[in-house]
């Protein structure tokens, strides 16, 4: 518990000020993003399984940690697992998720790629993806966040916290999210 607080006290010290929509950012706000694995899938649904109780209980804990964070945008790969556990924040905050698809064939290029829309579209806001194991180290250090551990197959609470500043290093906090 004491993580999520940590994580809630870091991402509110970047969000917009009350009162100020997320859209309208001051001029020389970080670009904030939260990079975080998918909740914990059903394993017996195959190649696209959707979240189980687990998974589904650690989704909805993401309201504690960015319902109040002045989220601009939701990211999410096109798999079940990854749109289920973006889909309860992005359902509180009133945006549609933003399918960024992935494959074998793009899988080296994605974590630039999807990096790079996101600063394109988002600079100076604050951002989730919701993402795989094998991507979100990736997706960090395209961010500019430096190296990130891999993840384990069996470890879904890993939760990256990339401030983009406009001038100045990138920082990036490494939390949980969820039980």
């Amino acid at each position: 518990m004491n993580r999520i607080r940590l994580v809630l006290l870091l991402v509110l010290l970047w969000a917009p000020a009350p009162g100020l929509p997320a859209r309208a950012q001051p001029a020389g706000a970080p670009t904030v993003v939260l990079v975080l694995r998918h909740a914990e899938p059903a394993m017996d649904q195959g190649r696209d399984p959707s979240l189980n109780d687990a998974g589904r209980a650690r989704a909805r804990s993401l309201l504690d940690v960015a319902g109040a964070a002045g989220v601009a945008a939701v990211y999410a790969s096109q798999f079940k697992r990854t749109q289920e556990t973006a889909a309860p924040l992005a359902e509180h905050l009133g945006l549609a998720v933003t399918t960024f698809a992935v494959d074998r064939e793009t899988l080296e290029t994605y974590p630039a790629r999807l990096a790079e829309a996101v600063l394109a579209r988002h600079r100076g806001r604050t951002v989730v993806i919701v993402n795989h194991s094998n991507t979100v180290p990736a997706i960090v250090e395209a961010l500019g966040g430096g190296p990130a551990a891999a993840i384990a197959e069996d470890a879904f609470d890993h939760l990256f916290i990339v401030v983009i500043p406009e001038d100045g290093p990138v920082r990036t906090v490494r939390a949980q999210y969820g039980r």
